[in-house]
């Protein structure tokens, strides 16, 4: 599939490029992402996948993008985010639109000593990361949508470990 290099994201901003800035798109921010959960068919819709990426630093490329109930989690090669849907809503119960995602909690691999998951249990597991002398604890709502909501959660914790390890391998190097 060829997406369109329309968009460029710089240092987390979707603008127009002129000049020497790095021209970037669909494909290549998202060619190599496992998408899991209720995400799963998220690759073919553009627009969501744009709104993703306004949350992109410069270069940087989603490996894991799995959705929960209330939220999702974004894995880059430097970072954890979650991303909370942003709703236009008039009174309790009236949502009106979607108009992307927030940023409720973010994470530079290069802080995190290691992680375990906690496997979802009546829908909720948890990743636990641990950041320098402290605990960061994701609850991980499973979404009814996840076929598998263990195997979504362990394949996110599979990547998550490789890009801890990628990450140190890096820093090692410099």
């Amino acid at each position: 599939m060829a997406w369109p290099r329309v968009r460029t994201v710089v240092g987390g901003v979707v603008s127009s490029c002129e000049g020497d800035c790095p021209v970037r798109d669909l494909e290549d921010i998202f060619s190599e992402t496992l998408f899991l959960g209720a995400g799963k068919g998220m690759r073919q819709d553009e627009d969501r996948l744009w709104m993703i990426a306004e949350h992109l630093q410069e270069y940087e490329k989603a490996l894991a993008f799995l959705s929960l109930k209330t939220s999702n989690l974004l894995l880059t090669e430097r970072r954890l985010l979650e991303l909370k849907p942003h709703l236009d809503v008039q009174g309790m119960w009236n949502v009106l639109s979607f108009k992307g995602y927030d940023v409720r909690e973010e994470v530079y691999l290069r802080e995190v000593m290691g992680f375990y998951l906690e496997p979802p249990s009546r829908g909720t597991g948890r990743l636990h990361l641990q950041v320098g002398a402290e605990e960061v604890v994701f609850p991980v709502p499973m979404s009814e949508a996840s076929e598998d909501p263990r195997e979504d959660l362990r394949a996110f914790g599979t990547r998550l470990g490789k890009a801890l390890k990628s990450r140190a391998g890096s820093a090692s190097a410099e």
